[in-house]
């Protein structure tokens, strides 16, 4: 499995979104994290289809306004959410074609130390 990570510092910019989508043509991860995306929660579905199409998706709007997490992974990996919160998400990933099986945390911290504390424990 080929993971690719990404502060991408925003994302709604059509040129940006032509960017990504050429390198990642170009890497041919099977599972990308994207953090720092800026967008709305009404176009994740639209800018990440027109990103990775027909890939699957998952993101953390659901404790983070801004979704500072975004996962995207092609059509023979398995991915099941195990937690999240507004700096993490955790999961399970399975690649159907290889039978690999990992459990994989997906961060993107805080600025600030006492924020980053939850993360630790």
């Amino acid at each position: 499995m080929k993971f690719l990570f990404w502060n991408v510092r925003g994302i709604n910019m059509p040129r940006k979104q032509k960017d990504l989508k050429k390198y990642l043509r170009e890497y041919n991860a099977d599972i990308v994290c994207l953090v720092e995306t800026h967008v709305q929660q009404f176009k994740f579905d639209l800018v990440a289809e027109y990103i990775l199409p027909r890939w699957q998706r998952f993101c953390n709007y659901e404790c983070a306004a801004s979704g500072r997490i975004w996962i995207l992974w092609r059509d023979h990996i398995h991915f099941q959410v195990h937690s999240m919160s507004h700096q993490a998400i955790h999961g399970h990933i399975m690649d159907t074609n290889t039978k690999h099986y990992t459990f994989v945390s997906f961060i993107y911290a805080e600025c600030y130390d006492p924020a980053r504390r939850p993360l630790l424990g």
